[in-house]
C-alpha cells in the first residue's frame, strides 16, 4: 500500500519525491482521496506559479522584453555582445552602420483598438527586421556579420547595426524590411490578429546612421578603427530618428537624401491619423 493510502495526512514530501522520481505518473493505480486530490491540484498549482515568477524573475535580470523575446539594448548582456562587435568591426577595417525604428502613433493604435492588437504589431517588426538582415548575411552580402542582432529598447523602439556592409546596400536592405513587414502586417490580418483598418494606419519611423570613429586614440594602438562607444553611436542615431518621426512612416539615412517608408501603400490613412493627432494634441504626438 502507498504512503497516501496509509495515511489521511497529506506527506508533502512524499509527493515531491514522487514527482523527483522522473518515473512516469507516480500516482498511476493509487486510490486518492477526495482531500488528496485538492491537496495535490494546489501544491501542483502553488509549482506552477512559483516557476512561472521565477521565469519572469530570471528574464528581469537578463534584461528580455517579455512582448518581443529580444534582449534590451540596455542591458549588460547586449552591451557587451555590442561592445565586442565593434571591436571586431574595428579591427577588420569595416564600417559600421546603426539602425532604430520606433513604431508610429502606438498609443493611438492602443486606444483605438488595444493592446493586444497592438502587441501583434510590435512582434512583427523585429522578425522582419532579422529575417532580411539573416538572409543578406547567408547570401548577397555573405561578408555581414552579426547581422541578425536586434535588440529592444523601451516598448515600440528597436535598434540593430550591420558591419561588413557598405552604404550603396542600404537603399536595398530597407527596401526588403518594407516588404517582409509589409507581408507580416497583411498576415496578422488574414488570420484575424488585427483588423484591415488598423493594419492600414500600422507604420515605423527610423533612421540608418553610420558609427563615426572615437576622435580620442585608442591607449593600446592596435591596428583598425577605434570606433565610439555604442552608447554614444546610439545617441547619434536617436536624433535622427526623431527628426523622422515628425512626419511618420519615415525613415531617414545619414548623408542621403532619400526619404524611405516603412509601408507603402498606408499614406491615406495616415492622414486620418494626423488629424486624430491634431485633435488630441500631445496625446497622439507620436
Amino acid at each position: 500500500m502507498s504512503n497516501i493510502e496509509k495515511t489521511s495526512i497529506f506527506n508533502a514530501d512524499v509527493y515531491d519525491d514522487l514527482i523527483n522520481s522522473g518515473s512516469g505518473n507516480p500516482f498511476e493505480g493509487v486510490n486518492l482521496s477526495p482531500s488528496d486530490k485538492e491537496i495535490l491540484e494546489k501544491l501542483s498549482g502553488e509549482k506552477d506559479k512559483k516557476m512561472q515568477q521565477e521565469l519572469e524573475e530570471l528574464r528581469g535580470l537578463v534584461g528580455i522584453n517579455e512582448t518581443t523575446g529580444l534582449l534590451y539594448w540596455k542591458s549588460s548582456i547586449a552591451q557587451r555582445q555590442i561592445e565586442a562587435d565593434f571591436a571586431e568591426a574595428g579591427r577588420r577595417n569595416e564600417e559600421i552602420y546603426m539602425m532604430l525604428f520606433d513604431v508610429d502613433v502606438l498609443k493611438y493604435l492602443n486606444d483605438t483598438y488595444d493592446y493586444f492588437k497592438s502587441d501583434e504589431v510590435l512582434k512583427v517588426i523585429p522578425v522582419a527586421l532579422k529575417e532580411v538582415l539573416q538572409a543578406l548575411k547567408d547570401s548577397i552580402e555573405a561578408s555581414l556579420r552579426r547581422s541578425d542582432s536586434v535588440y529592444s529598447f523601451g516598448v515600440d523602439e528597436f535598434a540593430s547595426y550591420l558591419y561588413g556592409a557598405k552604404k550603396e546596400s542600404i537603399p536595398e536592405i530597407l527596401q526588403r524590411v518594407q516588404g517582409r513587414f509589409d507581408e507580416k502586417i497583411k498576415d496578422l490580418v488574414a488570420s484575424g490578429k488585427i483588423p484591415e483598418q488598423m493594419a492600414n494606419q500600422v507604420s515605423f519611423s527610423g533612421a540608418v546612421m553610420k558609427v563615426k570613429p572615437d576622435r580620442v586614440e585608442s591607449k593600446d594602438k592596435r591596428p583598425g578603427i577605434n570606433y565610439k562607444d555604442p552608447k554614444e553611436s546610439f545617441l547619434e542615431v536617436n536624433t535622427l530618428a526623431k527628426e523622422a518621426k515628425k512626419t511618420r512612416n519615415t525613415i531617414l539615412v545619414e548623408g542621403d537624401s532619400t526619404i524611405y517608408h516603412s509601408r507603402s501603400d498606408v499614406m491615406i490613412d495616415m492622414a486620418k491619423v494626423k488629424g486624430s493627432s491634431e485633435e488630441n494634441g500631445e496625446r497622439y504626438k507620436q
